[in-house]
This record gives structure tokens, sequence and C-alpha cells, in this order.
């Protein structure tokens, strides 16, 4: 009998027993992607520059995605702002827009020459290949666009086209926070639900909307918000059957004091998110797409609702959520999350630490 070669094997079975009680485990890594990324917009009126909202996004926030907006007639090669996003390491959310969209400007029309719309859109994704093209900015916003239902439609089919060609992901402009909340209450009492449109109602619209004249009120007596509301129905019946890949929402926090803001908003440091993620699941159920949001944000400083909203997104696994972050010029709007000098608020403190965490 070989005993050399029988102690070298109980020798060696005796190594591996030993090595299996003293493994050492691994630290669990986070294998899911940083969903998260920031519009850097203007504070207390001071526009930031290119550089330094590259600075705050990469260096700051840490997040890898930002979002652009380009006029498409406007387009002439390139998009100077864009390319330093991607130079830098971000990737682009791209809304192509008919006209700017923002508070100053008037109301306008949708591109309605479709030969033009796709030369130029043709021209652009030649060139660029944006992480999600964005078709136009809030479609169903009567403060932005005149335009039919069946107009914004034609642009997005050509859009949805394009991008399928391309394997460039696309989705809507985005349906507004009150339009949201209007279409998931009109969906639970189009179906028949009336007791879940009446506890969506509480936990998303203002009390002082509520206990007056009520959602069906606050529709029947407003004939430009029922109109838009209208074209809404339309487009998001349309977003059932095509096929872009994603539909888009916008959202802020608190969602009760969106639409009539109080005096007490300053002062709200929390959400149960609730509301949003009802939100989500309805459009989910409706489209059968996955939902995103390039636009949430919240109506004072508060750290601590930075992380309830942040959380929720992130329990969501939503596939991708971009922060507006940017003063507005009344009271109750939107709050960047940073100073005109771009010094971190407490909300940008919170937004910071809540990816550092998430994604060390």
């Amino acid at each position: 009998m070989n005993y050399k070669s029988i102690l070298f094997s109980i020798l060696t079975s005796l190594f591996f027993i030993s090595c299996s009680k003293d493994k050492i485990e691994e630290p669990a890594t986070n294998t899911n992607p940083n969903i998260f990324g920031i519009l850097a917009n203007q504070s207390e009126g001071q526009q930031l520059s290119t550089n330094l909202k590259i600075d705050l996004l990469i260096n700051q926030f840490k997040v890898p995605y930002t979002r652009h907006q380009i006029v498409l007639t406007n387009f002439n090669g390139s998009i100077p702002t864009y390319d330093s996003y991607v130079n830098s390491g971000l990737k682009v959310l791209l809304n192509v827009t008919s006209k700017i969209t923002n508070a100053i400007e008037p109301s306008g029309s949708y591109i309605t020459n479709l030969v033009l719309y796709r030369q130029k859109l043709t021209e652009l994704l030649n060139t660029y290949k944006p992480e999600v093209l964005v078709v136009e900015n809030e479609e169903a916003n009567a403060t932005y666009y005149t335009g039919t239902a069946q107009e914004y439609l034609n642009l997005l089919n050509i859009a949805i086209e394009e991008c399928k060609t391309r394997n460039i992901k696309v989705t809507n402009g985005g349906f507004t926070a009150r339009m949201s909340k209007l279409l998931v209450w009109d969906y639970y009492n189009s179906t028949g639900q009336t007791t879940k449109a009446n506890e969506y109602a509480q936990k998303v619209f203002p009390d002082t909307l509520l206990n007056t004249v009520g959602v069906a009120g606050y529709l029947a007596s407003n004939g430009s918000l029922n109109q838009t509301f209208q074209k809404a129905k339309e487009l998001l019946n349309a977003y059932k059957t095509n096929q872009m890949t994603y539909v888009n929402i916008h959202w802020y926090e608190p969602a009760k004091e969106g639409d009539f803001p109080t005096a007490n908003i300053e002062n709200i440091d929390h959400s149960d998110m609730k509301g949003f993620q009802e939100t989500i699941e309805v459009f989910r159920l409706i489209t059968n797409k996955p939902v995103i949001t390039n636009e949430i944000g919240q109506f004072n400083n508060k750290g601590t609702l930075v992380t309830d909203i942040l959380q929720k997104c992130y329990d969501l696994n939503l596939p991708y959520v971009i922060w507006y972050s940017g003063d507005g010029a009344d009271f109750g709007n939107a709050k960047a999350l940073y100073n005109g000098s771009g010094v971190l608020r407490e909300s940008g403190v919170a937004f910071k630490n809540f990816i550092s965490t998430k994604y060390p």
C-alpha cells in the first residue's frame, strides 16, 4: 500500500473541510444600478454655469443622469451643453420640443410639418444617442401647448419609429403631477371603483379642494382644465397601445399641497408617499409599460422629505428618476437642492447622503 498517497489524501480532505468551516463571506455589494439623476436649474434667481452643474452632479451628488432640452427646429448639428455632459461621463435624458417650454414663454402649437419633424429628428439621432428621448415637455400642459392630442401623437409616433430603428428608448413628455392625479382618480371612477377613487383623492388632493368643490366640481367648474384633462385622457388611451418604451409622469411633494399651497408647506418634513406609489401602480396597470419620472421634486427644503421621496422611488425600482432642482418664482413652487452659489441646502445634503448610502 502507498502510505504516502493515503496520508496525502487524508491531509487534503482535512484541509478542504477546515476551509469550508472557516469560509469567509464576501461582503454583500449593491448590484442595482443607480437610477437617479438631477436636472440642475437656477436657484435664488441665479443660473448655474454648465461646469458648476457638472461638478454638482458628478462630485457632490454622484448621479449618472441628467436632463436637457432642445427645440428640435433649432438643431444645427451640435448641442454644446449635451456634449459637455456626455464628455464628463453623464448620460442624458433629452427632451426634444416644438417650442421653448417655461413659465415665461406663451403657449404655442406643436410642429405640424411632419416631413420637417422627421428630417430634423433624424439629423439629431444620427449624431446623438440619448439615454432616453423624451418627446416634448408636459405634452398636456396648456401653459406650454395649444395643439391637439392627435397633433402630439403624430410627433410621438414618428419619434417611436426613428428610435426603434436606432435602439433608443423613448417616452412621452410627462403628465404633470396634477394631471397624473386626475387621470388616476378618473380611472377608478370609470371602472366603478368609487371608494378607491375617494380614498385616492384623500391622499393626493388638497383639503381646501376636497372640503369645498371636490374633485368632480374642480373639473366641472374649470373649463380650461377640463379641456386639458380630456386631451390627457385621449393621450393616455393611445399610450396603452403604442410602442414607446416608458410612460412618463411628473411629481412633487407634499402631494396634497401642490395645487393649493398653504403657509404650512415649509414645515412639512415627511411624506408616506402612498399617493405616489398608487399613481405609479395605476399607470403601470393602464398602459402595461414601466413608469419613469424625469421630473420629481419638493416644495420646501426639508431633508427628511427628500429622503422619503428618494426611498420610495428606490423601493419601486423605477428605471429613471430625475430630480428637478430649481427654485420656483412663487411661494409653494419647487425648491433647488442648493443656493445660488451652488452650496448644498439641507435638502441637498440629504440627497447626497442618500445616494452615497445606497450606491457606495
